[in-house]
């Protein structure tokens, strides 16, 4: 039986989870999971994607009492990342880009990992797209001289501007304007799951799972930064 777990949805859409026969994939964490998991003998967690809003969403102290119980916990992406910054003082090992966004205060807001996305029975297919994900998409269009960092910040802007439930890829063209170049790239870019930003901070969590386990409780604030490509470039304490 596994005793590892992750919780992700439309971060890993699309995923062949067979490709990682010691993990049990369940969807987006709420209220009361993690304690279940602590009582079935988990002894690593992934915190990828999250219930909020209409559902309680995970609390710090259900993560802080796993780790009391030397379960190791992991957080990337989504309400993984939120959490594992806020709770890296007390063990919870923080993966990826969007994580170190949030631990060294370069991004604050919460809603901008918020998302919209279809239910189990579609495989959690993401329905729009995220903040995280649109800067990072617009900064690889800005790596092509298409976009330089002025009006990377003024588009961020109107699209921060655009509620997440309605910002789906029409909605993001929409911003761009007459410049349909940029907006040809950035549809690309933003078709190809592989270059979202979220996913890759998803599979840098799945790897940093799947390494042996050190058999004690993390470091407070341990943490992995990978870079855009997903791999890990150095450790992190915030």
């Amino acid at each position: 039986m596994n005793d590892s777990y992750i919780f992700a949805g439309p971060s890993l859409f699309g995923l062949d989870c067979n490709q990682y026969p010691g993990i049990t994939f369940l969807g987006p964490v709420k209220f009361g999971d993690l304690p279940a998991l602590v009582k079935a003998g988990a002894r690593k967690i992934g915190i990828v994607d999250g219930c909020f809003e209409t559902v309680a969403p995970v609390r710090h102290k259900e993560i802080v009492a796993c780790i009391e119980h030397g379960v190791e916990i992991f957080g990337s992406s989504s309400m993984g990342a939120l959490r594992a910054a806020e709770c890296a003082a007390f063990g919870m090992c923080g993966v990826g880009e969007v994580y170190r966004q949030y631990a060294d205060g370069t991004r604050v807001e919460d809603g901008d990992v918020a998302m919209m996305h279809g239910p189990v029975e579609m495989g959690y297919i993401p329905l729009t797209i995220p903040l995280v994900d649109l800067d990072h998409a617009l900064w690889m269009c800005a790596g092509r001289e298409e976009l330089d960092q002025a009006r990377h910040a003024a588009v961020m802007k109107r699209l921060g501007c655009i509620d997440y439930r309605e910002r789906d890829l029409g909605a993001v063209l929409d911003c761009l304007g007459d410049d349909p170049r940029l907006r040809e790239n950035l549809a690309h870019t933003l078709s190809v799951p592989a270059r979202s930003l979220k996913t890759l901070d998803a599979l840098a969590l799945l790897q940093e799972m799947c390494r042996p386990s050190s058999g004690s409780l993390l470091a407070p604030g341990r943490g992995v930064i990978c870079s855009p490509r997903g791999r890990p470039r150095a450790s992190y304490r915030p």
